[in-house]
Protein backbone atom coordinates (compact mmCIF):
# COMPACT_ATOMS: atom_id res chain seq x y z
CA UNK A 1 0.00 0.00 0.00
CA UNK A 2 1.32 3.30 -1.03
CA UNK A 3 0.27 6.62 1.79
CA UNK A 4 1.18 9.94 2.25
CA UNK A 5 4.41 10.16 4.87
CA UNK A 6 2.92 11.01 8.38
CA UNK A 7 4.87 12.20 11.29
CA UNK A 8 5.68 8.76 12.94
CA UNK A 9 7.88 8.22 9.71
CA UNK A 10 10.13 11.12 9.47
CA UNK A 11 12.63 9.35 11.91
CA UNK A 12 12.89 6.13 9.78
CA UNK A 13 12.85 8.31 6.79
CA UNK A 14 15.62 10.54 8.13
CA UNK A 15 17.85 7.80 9.57
CA UNK A 16 17.55 5.33 6.46
CA UNK A 17 18.30 8.19 3.81
CA UNK A 18 21.01 9.57 5.68
CA UNK A 19 22.55 6.83 5.93
CA UNK A 20 21.90 4.90 3.34
CA UNK A 21 23.38 7.77 0.98
CA UNK A 22 26.63 8.07 3.29
CA UNK A 23 28.66 5.72 1.12
CA UNK A 24 27.83 7.94 -2.36
CA UNK A 25 30.94 9.41 -4.29
CA UNK A 26 29.58 12.85 -3.65
CA UNK A 27 28.58 11.98 0.44
CA UNK A 28 32.05 10.63 0.28
CA UNK A 29 33.70 14.39 -1.39
CA UNK A 30 31.96 16.54 1.23
CA UNK A 31 34.00 16.22 4.53
CA UNK A 32 37.74 16.57 5.50
CA UNK A 33 38.70 12.29 3.70
CA UNK A 34 39.96 11.63 7.85
CA UNK A 35 36.33 11.41 8.79
CA UNK A 36 35.08 8.71 6.67
CA UNK A 37 34.80 5.49 7.74
CA UNK A 38 34.75 1.49 6.30
CA UNK A 39 32.60 -0.73 7.32
CA UNK A 40 32.58 -4.77 6.16
CA UNK A 41 29.59 -5.92 4.74
CA UNK A 42 27.90 -8.99 5.96
CA UNK A 43 28.29 -10.09 2.57
CA UNK A 44 32.29 -9.57 2.64
CA UNK A 45 32.64 -6.18 0.67
CA UNK A 46 33.55 -2.89 2.40
CA UNK A 47 31.34 0.05 2.68
CA UNK A 48 32.64 3.72 3.03
CA UNK A 49 30.44 5.82 5.05
CA UNK A 50 31.11 9.80 5.26
CA UNK A 51 31.68 11.69 8.59
CA UNK A 52 30.35 14.34 10.82
CA UNK A 53 30.37 17.06 7.82
CA UNK A 54 28.18 15.24 5.93
CA UNK A 55 25.82 13.56 8.43
CA UNK A 56 24.75 17.24 10.02
CA UNK A 57 24.64 19.05 7.07
CA UNK A 58 22.39 16.25 5.41
CA UNK A 59 20.18 15.71 8.05
CA UNK A 60 19.45 19.24 7.98
CA UNK A 61 18.47 19.09 4.37
CA UNK A 62 16.47 15.85 4.46
CA UNK A 63 14.41 17.51 7.46
CA UNK A 64 13.71 20.37 5.16
CA UNK A 65 12.85 18.03 1.93
CA UNK A 66 10.33 16.16 4.08
CA UNK A 67 8.57 19.16 5.85
CA UNK A 68 8.15 21.13 2.43
CA UNK A 69 7.84 18.60 -0.55
CA UNK A 70 6.13 16.10 -1.06
CA UNK A 71 6.51 12.08 0.09
CA UNK A 72 5.16 8.88 0.01
CA UNK A 73 6.26 5.39 1.90
CA UNK A 74 5.27 2.09 0.65
CA UNK A 75 4.04 -0.43 3.49
CA UNK A 76 3.98 -4.56 3.79
CA UNK A 77 1.03 -5.62 6.32
CA UNK A 78 2.16 -8.10 8.44
CA UNK A 79 1.27 -10.33 11.93
CA UNK A 80 3.14 -7.45 13.92
CA UNK A 81 1.45 -4.51 11.71
CA UNK A 82 2.29 -2.27 8.92
CA UNK A 83 5.89 -2.30 8.27
CA UNK A 84 7.75 0.65 5.80
CA UNK A 85 9.50 -0.95 2.61
CA UNK A 86 10.47 2.22 1.02
CA UNK A 87 9.68 5.81 0.74
CA UNK A 88 10.21 8.57 -1.99
CA UNK A 89 10.33 12.42 -1.92
CA UNK A 90 10.20 14.58 -4.36
CA UNK A 91 8.19 17.76 -5.93
CA UNK A 92 6.10 16.35 -8.45
CA UNK A 93 5.03 19.97 -10.12
CA UNK A 94 8.63 20.97 -10.95
CA UNK A 95 9.03 16.49 -11.95
CA UNK A 96 12.25 16.52 -9.24
CA UNK A 97 12.79 13.51 -7.45
CA UNK A 98 15.13 13.81 -4.62
CA UNK A 99 15.05 9.93 -3.14
CA UNK A 100 13.77 6.83 -3.25
CA UNK A 101 14.64 4.29 -1.14
CA UNK A 102 13.31 0.34 -1.10
CA UNK A 103 14.49 -2.19 1.96
CA UNK A 104 16.89 -4.93 0.41
CA UNK A 105 14.72 -7.87 0.79
CA UNK A 106 11.84 -5.78 -1.23
CA UNK A 107 14.38 -4.78 -4.06
CA UNK A 108 13.62 -6.01 -7.49
CA UNK A 109 10.09 -6.52 -6.86
CA UNK A 110 8.62 -2.74 -8.38
CA UNK A 111 8.57 -1.15 -5.26
CA UNK A 112 10.96 2.20 -6.40
CA UNK A 113 8.93 2.22 -9.44
CA UNK A 114 5.09 1.88 -8.47
CA UNK A 115 6.44 4.75 -5.88
CA UNK A 116 7.99 7.41 -8.60
CA UNK A 117 4.81 6.22 -10.59
CA UNK A 118 2.62 7.48 -8.03
CA UNK A 119 4.50 10.77 -7.20
CA UNK A 120 5.62 11.77 -10.45
CA UNK A 121 4.11 9.56 -13.11
CA UNK A 122 5.54 8.76 -16.67
CA UNK A 123 8.03 10.97 -18.49
CA UNK A 124 11.65 13.08 -18.06
CA UNK A 125 12.42 13.31 -14.37
CA UNK A 126 15.40 15.38 -12.89
CA UNK A 127 17.13 13.41 -9.47
CA UNK A 128 19.01 14.83 -7.05
CA UNK A 129 20.71 12.46 -5.14
CA UNK A 130 22.66 9.61 -7.29
CA UNK A 131 23.63 6.39 -4.69
CA UNK A 132 26.26 3.51 -6.22
CA UNK A 133 23.08 1.86 -7.02
CA UNK A 134 21.84 3.58 -9.46
CA UNK A 135 22.68 2.21 -13.41
CA UNK A 136 22.41 4.64 -15.96
CA UNK A 137 21.46 2.02 -18.03
CA UNK A 138 18.15 1.20 -16.27
CA UNK A 139 17.08 4.88 -16.12
CA UNK A 140 13.94 5.61 -18.06
CA UNK A 141 14.38 7.70 -21.18
CA UNK A 142 14.53 11.36 -20.28
CA UNK A 143 15.50 11.12 -16.82
CA UNK A 144 18.45 12.94 -15.72
CA UNK A 145 20.82 13.77 -12.61
CA UNK A 146 21.66 17.17 -11.12
CA UNK A 147 22.02 18.54 -8.04
CA UNK A 148 21.33 21.93 -8.63
CA UNK A 149 17.44 22.13 -8.15
CA UNK A 150 18.73 21.28 -4.17
CA UNK A 151 20.54 24.72 -4.33
CA UNK A 152 17.59 26.51 -3.07
CA UNK A 153 16.44 23.97 -0.35
CA UNK A 154 20.07 23.89 1.72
Amino acid sequence: MIRHVQPEDYGYIVKTWVRSYASSPFALAVGPAHEAKAFERPDGGVRWSAGRTYQAGHYELVNKLLREETALVAEDSTDEGPVLVGFVVGEPARRVLHYVFVRELERGKGVARALVGELLGPGPVTFTHQTQLVRPERLPQGWRFTAYPLMGAA
